[in-house]
């Protein structure tokens, strides 16, 4: 296309997008350069990727009871007596 412009580009590129909040937010402010559309697009990347994230950890996660844990015993390096018999 002859005298394609960039904000021409822009609004072809805001129209072809899934519906969804970066949708949203690129059609309600749509960025004045190729540049603020990629940071926007980065930024919403990060966002959805941390979402994954917190949302695998948090499903997965499972406290355990503090019964079932079992503390490292203290090794007591100190020399000892012998004792005398029990039975006699």
């Amino acid at each position: 296309m002859k005298n394609l412009t960039q904000e021409m580009i822009l609004q072809c590129m805001a129209l072809a997008l899934k519906p969804g909040p970066f949708a949203d937010n690129v059609c309600l402010q749509l960025p004045a350069t190729m540049h603020e559309l990629k940071l926007r697009a980065t930024n919403y990347i990060q966002m959805e990727e941390l979402k994954t994230l917190q949302t695998r950890f948090c499903t997965n996660f499972q406290p355990t009871d503090r019964k079932t844990i079992k503390l490292p015993t203290k090794v007591d390096f100190r020399p000892r007596e012998a004792r005398p018999p029990r039975y006699s």
